[in-house]
């Protein structure tokens, strides 16, 4: 895994962000890159690591007031051959999302291991400023 992995993502240099449950080897490659800063206040970019759909349902919960329209959202889920009801897939992480007004818009692979599709918040008709 390198920094361009962020190019991928459609994040820009020195965006800022946060990375929650990720695994030892993703916050090792975070600490020493120098594409996104990860101490910054208020971040546009989450990166969520995702084991299960209940992980989804509980972590989702706690990220809705944090994000809004121009909120980055990035969910890892894990590559599996096979799936079961409860695992986290794309297609499933696509369902999900549409219950909170979330929609697709990227999908890429993090490394051997994970695989990471992009939601943000459907923008809301007839609203004013």
């Amino acid at each position: 895994m390198d920094q361009s992995i962020y190019k991928k993502m459609r994040l820009k240099v020195n965006t800022v962000g946060r990375y929650i449950d990720a695994p030892r080897a993703y916050r090792d490659f975070a600490d020493q890159q120098h594409y996104i800063d990860f101490s910054g206040l208020e971040p546009n970019f989450y990166h969520v690591f995702l084991y299960s759909v209940q992980d989804f349902m509980d972590h989702i919960k706690e990220l809705l007031p944090l994000i809004n329209e121009n909120t980055k959202l990035w969910i890892s889920y894990q590559k599996k051959k096979k799936y079961d009801k409860e695992d986290l897939n794309r297609d499933k992480t696509f369902e999900l999302g549409k219950v909170f007004n979330l929609i697709p818009y990227a999908n890429v692979s993090l490394d051997e291991t994970w695989s990471c599709v992009a939601l943000k918040l459907m923008k809301k008709e007839h609203e004013h400023e």
